[in-house]
C-alpha cells in the first residue's frame, strides 16, 4: 500500500441505473401524478361549471377550495418526479462500497454501504463487476471502461480479505 492515492484519468465508471425488483415505487408514483391532476381539473372546474353561482357569499369560499386544490395538485405532480438514479461509489481508502443517491446539488444520501471484507461474493464478467452484500443480497453492478481501474480494485479488494 502507498501513501498516494490511486488517480485514475478519464471516466473510468460508466453510470448504470440499478435493477428495481417489482414496480411498486412506479405504481404509486402514477397513481401520485393523476390525484395531482384531478385536483388540478377540479381547481379549475369550479369556475367553468355552468351551474357555477356567483353570488358573493360563495366566491369566497370558491376561491379557497380552487387555491387549496390546485396547490396540493402541484404537490402531488411535484413529489411524483422519478428520483434520480442511485451510483455506485468504491472507496479504496475506506475499503467500502457504497451505493449513494444525489438529493439536490449538495446533498447525498447513503442508500447502502459494505466493506470489502464483508462482501459475500464479487463476480467478475468482462468489463462488469456485480457486489453481493454480507446477507447475500444484490448490491450494485458496475462497469468499468479502463482496465487499469480494473485491476486496482481487484487488487485493493485482495488486500481487504486476506486474513493475517
Amino acid at each position: 500500500m502507498s501513501l498516494s492515492p490511486d488517480v485514475i484519468n478519464g471516466p473510468a465508471v460508466i453510470a448504470q441505473p440499478m435493477r428495481m425488483v417489482d414496480g411498486s415505487r412506479m405504481l404509486l408514483r402514477l397513481l401520485s401524478r393523476m390525484i395531482g391532476v384531478c385536483l388540478l381539473l377540479a381547481a379549475f372546474g369550479l369556475w367553468l361549471a355552468p351551474e357555477a353561482s356567483n353570488f358573493q357569499e360563495i366566491l369566497l369560499f370558491k376561491l379557497a377550495l380552487s387555491i387549496c386544490a390546485a396547490l396540493a395538485g402541484i404537490g402531488f405532480l411535484q413529489s411524483s418526479g422519478t428520483p434520480s438514479a442511485p451510483e455506485v461509489q468504491i472507496d479504496s481508502l475506506k475499503r467500502e462500497i457504497r451505493v449513494v443517491r444525489k438529493e439536490g446539488a449538495l446533498h447525498t444520501r447513503v442508500l447502502q454501504r459494505c466493506g470489502f471484507d464483508d462482501l459475500s461474493r464479487v463476480e467478475r464478467g468482462g468489463a462488469h463487476l456485480r457486489f453481493w452484500d454480507a446477507k447475500g443480497g444484490f448490491l450494485a453492478e458496475v462497469t468499468l471502461a479502463d482496465s487499469r481501474a480494473m485491476e486496482s480494485v481487484l487488487d485493493q479488494m485482495r488486500r481487504a480479505t486476506r486474513r493475517v
